[in-house]
């Protein structure tokens, strides 16, 4: 994360004229913020060795001079605080003005209908060629990218092909999110999805329309097989 350049993308929740609360997606596919580390000629080689990432002090984005986000902040508690309730007029004084403009900005909505936002900082450095005959391809995430194009691009031409319409098995690919953060999220692979999903298959194929066959369930498990 040092010394790239970042984007920034995520979900914002918005407020309708109507009072109801909607999410809207964002993506910023331009550099706004960047994590800084002291150049290699300002530090000793002692220094170097030492250097350990902390990462409350050492990973905060820098999105623009001090002087002008100083600015904003005043700006911002001396004009509209007036017309939130005491809850978002918090929320939104813990927020910095200038990212709220431009997420504003780039879903076509005003400052104030913003009511919460979830957004995540992003390498935009696109992925490219390279070796001596362009032999590699060099990108971000390639390999959760790779296996999930290549298994939903094969269940496709499966799907296609001659040999799919006599098939008696349920071909299924599996795409989990968060493997990054121990993959205990509620739809990580180390959620129930997969378990509920083969329990609603088996439930389907029973011979008793939406009753829950424990030996098909059983069945099904023990003759599956995992690439």
């Amino acid at each position: 994360w040092f010394d790239r350049d970042l984007g920034l993308s995520g979900r914002v929740l918005v407020r309708e004229k109507d009072g109801k609360v909607v999410q809207k997606l964002v993506l910023i596919n331009r550099p706004i913020a960047r994590v800084s580390t002291l150049c290699i000629h300002l530090q000793t080689a002692e220094e170097r060795r030492q250097f350990t990432v902390k990462k409350e002090d050492h990973l905060m984005p820098i999105l623009g001079t001090q002087t002008l986000l100083e600015n904003a902040v005043r700006n911002q508690l001396n004009t509209g605080s007036s017309q939130l309730d005491a809850a978002d007029s918090a929320w939104r004084k813990e927020q910095e003005p200038l990212l709220l403009k431009m997420i504003a900005s780039e879903l076509g909505i005003d400052v104030m209908d913003i009511a919460d936002f979830e957004l995540n900082l992003f390498d935009t450095q696109p992925a490219t060629l390279g070796g001596i005959t362009s032999e590699f391809l060099y990108a971000a995430r390639l390999d959760n990218l790779a296996t999930c194009f290549v298994s939903c691009e094969a269940l496709s031409d499966y799907t296609e092909s001659e040999s799919f319409q006599d098939d008696g098995d349920i071909t299924l690919v599996a795409l989990f999110d968060h493997e990054e953060v121990g993959s205990d999220s509620a739809h990580g692979a180390g959620s129930p999805v997969m378990a509920d999903a083969v329990k609603r298959i088996s439930t389907a194929l029973s011979p008793v329309e939406g009753s829950f066959n424990p030996d098909l369930y059983g069945a099904a498990l023990r003759k599956s097989f995992l690439l």
